[in-house]
């Protein structure tokens, strides 16, 4: 099993691309293109107070709408029902929380890559001495996971190894948090860029990562299988953003740094920094 230890991931960004993007029949600045967001990945997704969507995910599906001369559409919906609205087109596109892998791309189009992330154990921190990571010292324990995460198929895949006695599936970390809070779970598999985040947003909580990052993690946004005409706008578009320093500068933005950028779903490939300015 790779390993990552935390303070690698945080020069990593775990995964954010809410992008959205039209038919092939459809062209010119009259389209209305819709990207599913579950909206409670923080700091990719996010809803304020008023009801706005905010995040790193959100800046960059309305730089992308209007590169492309879209108008942008979002719908809230949970992670299981973003993956299945996409594949079936319901939706035009997914947004960023989408981790590459193999099965998937066998029914979802994948669009450039944006960062990396990995999977890492998110605990109350009074457990600190008790559970060190995902390893052993989960025995016997309750853990969480988003339903149709990649996290959630890592837990289920290694249960019979850690010996933890059950996973729970959650429609969102917001639910899994609680529930650790609140000691109905004692640990959740969380995406690592999530978890350190909402660890230094929210101090006062009890909760933070602990242990090594796992399970290294290409993300990118989706499209329905074969819609190539839609991949290559939205790639065309994605690619001047890097390449201008537009996506840099919203990672400094969002993370207060440039953060490594996948240039393909290719793992073995080095991952850049991401430009912050224009060379040109």
């Amino acid at each position: 099993m790779r390993k990552l230890p935390l303070r690698a991931m945080v020069a990593v960004f775990g995964a954010a691309l809410a992008l959205s993007a039209c038919s092939a029949s459809d062209e010119g600045d009259g389209d209305v293109v819709t990207v599913a967001t579950s909206a409670n990945y923080a700091p990719f997704t996010m809803v304020e107070t008023n009801g706005d969507l905010t995040g790193y995910a959100i800046d960059i599906a309305k730089e992308m709408g209007e590169r492309m001369g879209v108008t942008v559409k979002f719908e809230k919906v949970d992670y299981k029902s973003l993956l299945q609205g996409v594949t079936t087109g319901l939706y035009d596109m997914s947004d960023g929380s989408v981790v590459y892998t193999e099965e998937r791309a066998k029914q979802l189009d994948y669009t450039h890559p944006v960062a990396s992330s990995g999977s890492v154990a998110m605990i109350r921190t009074g457990d600190k001495g008790m559970i060190t990571g995902l390893n052993a010292t989960l025995e016997g324990r309750r853990i969480g996971a988003v339903d149709g995460s990649v996290q959630q198929q890592w837990a289920l895949a290694n249960k019979d190894e850690l010996k933890y006695s059950e996973v729970v599936a959650y429609t969102g970390p917001s639910q899994a948090i609680l529930d650790l809070k609140n000691g109905r779970i004692d640990a959740i598999v969380y995406d690592t860029i999530n978890a350190l985040y909402f660890a230094k947003k929210n101090p006062s909580d009890g909760v933070a990562p602990v242990g090594d990052s796992v399970n290294p993690s290409i993300v990118a946004a989706t499209t329905k299988k074969g819609n190539t005409e839609l991949l290559d706008r939205v790639n065309k578009a994605l690619d001047e953003m890097y390449e201008d320093g537009t996506l840099g500068a919203l990672q400094v933005e969002w993370f207060g740094e440039p953060l490594a950028t996948p240039a393909s779903v290719d793992a073995s490939k080095p991952y850049p920094l991401a430009p912050t300015k224009s060379e040109h």
